[in-house]
């Protein structure tokens, strides 16, 4: 396929993504009655940036507080800066920061040829109609910067610069879930790479603990403490329970889909609680060998930039215990790369898969049992499996290997 046709392809399918979804959320709300999540596919309209505001409020009583939000201290230090901050200041330079650099991206990689009319539009339709997009701005969660740094260390990867390795380590300080992209550092820059990247996550993280510990006038031992125990009540609100999170795309939330949907139809009793946390070891060690398999393909035969970088990217969407979809945002630092790859033979289903990763699918099954948490994690085990075919095939290891030497 050509990049228009790619490019076109998938402004197609977002469109009508887009307008599907919300005629159908428009008839379950207006014509049917019924509320939140059934009648939008945003988070609920009650707390709007709660995922930016929420935590910048609750570091008034301490770096960890409640049961939510056990980011990172770099992160944490983030928040704790815009506490002395009007929140339409810090939310405007976030958000706004956010939304000018997709753009600025969508017209260099996406929409860079044909007419201002032709750019327009496509400039509208992959912002306006992204749902990773929207539902980011729709939290104002600090996916934020994950994605900056990793779509600036993307491109320091292609142009050879040591500067990309330490936007990979900084991404991972700011939400751990980018560790799993620290392979890209070693793939491209060998152990001195790896040690950059590693090194500039220790730094930053060590910084946030002394930061808040000196801030609230604690240990870093204490602060540590804290935030192992907020991550805790997180797993045991939101992750080890029967049900699901809304507008999650992990495979664990599969695996509890399909437990549960087993035993309805055997007519046994629901998995409880207590069945899913004992399932957590086992499924641990489970996508530590997918993650470990996944690596080694990567670093040892897998030279296409956009197919390392998604490979990442499903690593740290897929195998949490818990995704949600904002994380979706991160698929677009690849498919800015593969559009602009000479044509291929897969490229009709690399496109499919990304589309369809980028539009709504939170359409209800049974109460907050969504379509997506079904489709996408399948869609991204059939996105890890399609680069793998494709790269373990005789010819199919790419010969634009852009390894770098530090």
């Amino acid at each position: 396929m050509t990049k228009q046709s790619k490019v076109e392809l998938t402004a197609f399918i977002m469109l009508a993504g887009f307008v599907a979804a919300v005629i159908y959320n428009y008839i379950m709300g207006l014509y049917l009655g019924y509320r939140w999540p059934a009648n939008t596919f945003l988070y609920n309209p009650d707390h709007p940036f709660a995922d930016f505001t929420s935590p910048v409020i609750e570091l008034a009583k301490g770096p960890y507080v409640g049961f939510m939000y056990a980011w990172p201290p770099p992160a944490k230090v983030i928040f704790y800066i815009c506490r002395f901050l009007p929140p339409w200041f810090y939310l405007t330079v976030v958000l706004g920061g956010l939304l000018f650099y997709y753009g600025k991206k969508v017209l260099q990689y996406v929409a860079d040829a044909g007419s201002p009319a032709y750019r327009a539009t496509l400039l509208l339709i992959f912002t306006l109609c992204s749902y990773p997009l929207l539902l980011t701005v729709d939290r104002a969660n600090n996916e934020i910067f994950v994605f900056l740094l990793l779509f600036f260390a993307a491109e320091r990867l292609a142009a050879k610069k040591l500067s990309a390795f330490s936007a990979i380590g900084l991404a991972a300080a700011v939400k751990i879930f980018p560790v799993t992209c620290l392979p890209l550092a070693y793939a491209h820059g060998g152990w001195k790479g790896l040690a950059r990247a590693a090194g500039y996550l220790a730094a930053a993280t060590a910084a946030g603990f002394l930061i808040l510990a000196l801030a609230y006038g604690m240990t870093p031992l204490a602060v540590l403490h804290a935030m192992r125990e907020v991550m805790t009540n997180y797993n045991n609100v939101y992750v080890f329970v029967k049900g699901w999170i809304i507008f999650n795309h992990s495979l664990f939330d599969l695996f509890k889909v399909c437990a549960i949907v087993t035993c309805v139809l055997l007519g046994r009793d629901v998995p409880d609680a207590a069945f899913f946390t004992a399932s957590a070891g086992p499924y641990f060690i489970l996508t530590a060998l997918l993650a470990a398999g996944m690596t080694l393909y990567m670093v040892l035969r897998e030279k296409t930039l956009w197919k390392q970088i998604t490979l990442c990217v499903i690593m740290m969407d897929l195998l949490p215990y818990a995704s949600a979809d904002y994380k979706i945002l991160n698929l677009f630092i690849p498919f800015c790369l593969f559009v602009n790859e000479k044509p291929g033979r897969y490229d009709l289903a690399y496109t499919l898969i990304f589309a369809l990763m980028m539009i709504p699918k939170n359409y209800a099954i049974v109460h907050t049992l969504m379509l997506s948490i079904v489709v996408s994690p399948l869609l991204l085990i059939a996105l890890a499996v399609l680069i793998m075919k494709e790269g373990l095939q005789p010819d199919g290891e790419t010969r634009n290997s852009s390894h770098l030497s530090v």
